[in-house]
C-alpha cells in the first residue's frame, strides 16, 4: 500500500469590514455531565487530596491547579470520593452554606431548590440560590442557622416528587415548556406560508391554551406531558434520586472557612455577574483569588 502525503492547505483571510452585535456563545458549560463523568471528577479530586498521588499521566490540569488545590486544603477540605464537602460561613452578604456533590449543574438545581423548601420549613427565610456543576449555594439573611438546621435528612427521599413540585413555580414552569409541547402537537402553528407569526404570539397562543387546560381540564394529557418534561428537564429527576440516596449514605463533612474558598468562588462569581457594583468583575475576582494566599487573620 502506497501512501501519498497531501499538500498542506493553505487558508487566505481578511479582516472584515461589517460590524455586528451578534457574539459567538458556546453552550457547552451549561451541558449536563454525566454520571460516569461526575464519578471521574470526584477520584481525580481525591487524587489530588496527596500531591504524591498526581502523574503525568493524569493530564497537564492536575498540576495547573495545584495552588488552588493547596489553597483549598489549607481555607477548608478537599473531599475523597466517599464524602460531600459543606461550608458554612458568614459574610457582609448574609450567611451562606456551599454543598458540593460534583454531581452536575442540572442536578444541583434539583438539590438546591429541595434544600431550599425544606429548610425554609424549618425557619423561614429568602433564599438567593446559586448552581453549577461543583455544588451549590443557599444565601441567607445574616445569622441564619445553616449550622444548627443542616444534616442529611435534607435529602431524604421520602415526599420527592411531590416536594420537587412545591420546590419551583411548576405552573409557569410548565407554562413555558408547554409551548413546545403544542407545536409539536399542531395545537398552534408557529408560521403560515407567507404569514410568519412572532415567537410573543406563539407564546401568547400556548400560554392561552395552557390557562384554558390548566382550568376546565386539569387532568389533560398535554398538560401532564409539560409537568413532566420540566421535571425530567430542570431536575434530571430519576438522576436525582439517585444522587439523593448516595448523599445519603456518604459522610458530610461541614467546615467553617472564615472567606470564601477556591470551590465556592465560582458560585459566588456567579452571583457577582449579576449584580450591579463599581468594581470590574475581573477586580473583584482578582482580589478573592490574592485573599487565599493571605495569612487569616
Amino acid at each position: 500500500m502506497e501512501f501519498v502525503r497531501l499538500h498542506d492547505l493553505v487558508a487566505y483571510v481578511r479582516p472584515a469590514r461589517g460590524k455586528t452585535n451578534l457574539t459567538p456563545h458556546w453552550a457547552g458549560t451549561r451541558l449536563p455531565i454525566s454520571e460516569s463523568l461526575a464519578e471521574a471528577v470526584r477520584a481525580t479530586l481525591e487524587r489530588a487530596r496527596d500531591p504524591a498521588n498526581v502523574h503525568p499521566a493524569d493530564g497537564p490540569e492536575l498540576p495547573a491547579v495545584a495552588a488552588l488545590v493547596r489553597a483549598q486544603a489549607a481555607l477548608s477540605h478537599i473531599p475523597a470520593g466517599d464524602e460531600v464537602l459543606v461550608e458554612i460561613l458568614d459574610s457582609r452578604e448574609g450567611s451562606h452554606i456551599f454543598i458540593f456533590p460534583f454531581e452536575g449543574r442540572l442536578v444541583h438545581g434539583g438539590l438546591a431548590a429541595l434544600a431550599a423548601l425544606r429548610l425554609g420549613r424549618m425557619r423561614k427565610t429568602t433564599f438567593t440560590i446559586t448552581a453549577n456543576d461543583y455544588g451549590f449555594e443557599l444565601l441567607a439573611e445574616h445569622g441564619y442557622p445553616f449550622g444548627e438546621l443542616y444534616n442529611q435528612s435534607l435529602f431524604d427521599l421520602d415526599n420527592l416528587a411531590a416536594d420537587a413540585e412545591a420546590s419551583v413555580n411548576l405552573s409557569e414552569l410548565a407554562k413555558l415548556q408547554f409551548r413546545e409541547v403544542a407545536r409539536v402537537s399542531g395545537l398552534v402553528f408557529q408560521s403560515y406560508p407567507g404569514s410568519p407569526k412572532s415567537a410573543r404570539q406563539v407564546s401568547a397562543s400556548s400560554s392561552l391554551i395552557f390557562e384554558v387546560f390548566e382550568q376546565f381540564d386539569p387532568g389533560n394529557l398535554l398538560l401532564q406531558q409539560a409537568r413532566r418534561e420540566v421535571l425530567e428537564r430542570q431536575f434530571e429527576r430519576s438522576r436525582l434520586a439517585r444522587t439523593m440516596a448516595r448523599l445519603l449514605q456518604v459522610q458530610h463533612v461541614i467546615t467553617r472557612p472564615d472567606r470564601p474558598t477556591p470551590l465556592g468562588f465560582p458560585l459566588m462569581a456567579d452571583r457577582f455577574s449579576a449584580t450591579l457594583s463599581h468594581e470590574s468583575l475581573a477586580e473583584r475576582i482578582d482580589k478573592m483569588q490574592r485573599s487565599w494566599e493571605e495569612p487569616s487573620p
